[in-house]
């Protein structure tokens, strides 16, 4: 699954209404937040209905189209609030595709390694036989 993009929607709510990190404070005094926790369906429900008592601009179009971006944002601002900015680029980091496509790549890059550490063993190897034959 991408990263999603923030379009002006996302980017008023997360930015000029601060709305992501306000909530994410409140979640934490009244519900706690546990390391790694994704935003679930209550936390959202909870999250519309704050956003609703604040007045922010959020119809329902806005909100189901946006629903999975809200879901990734809130996610985020959560650990930042309550674990620091590395559990919220943690949360954010497994989402992303360049990092999955790396992790995935892993155990074969490790094999080439290997084989070039072996390949290279092998010629200093050779050399220095050669040299102690002259």
């Amino acid at each position: 699954m991408p990263l999603v993009r923030l379009n002006e929607f996302m980017v008023n709510l997360r930015f000029r209404h601060s709305a992501f990190f306000r909530y994410a404070v409140q979640e934490k005094e009244q519900f706690g937040i546990r390391s790694g926790q994704h935003a679930d369906d209550a936390v959202m429900a909870r999250f519309r209905t704050w956003a609703q008592e604040q007045k922010l601009p959020i119809s329902d179009q806005d909100w189901e189209s946006n629903r999975e971006a809200i879901q990734e944002q809130l996610s985020i601002e959560m650990q930042n609030v309550a674990f620091g900015v590395e559990a919220g680029f943690k949360l954010q980091c497994e989402k992303d595709p360049a990092i999955l496509k790396a992790l995935e790549l892993m155990p074969e890059a490790e094999a080439l390694l290997r084989k070039k550490q072996l390949l290279n063993r092998a010629a200093t190897t050779t050399v220095a036989a050669a040299n102690t034959l002259r």
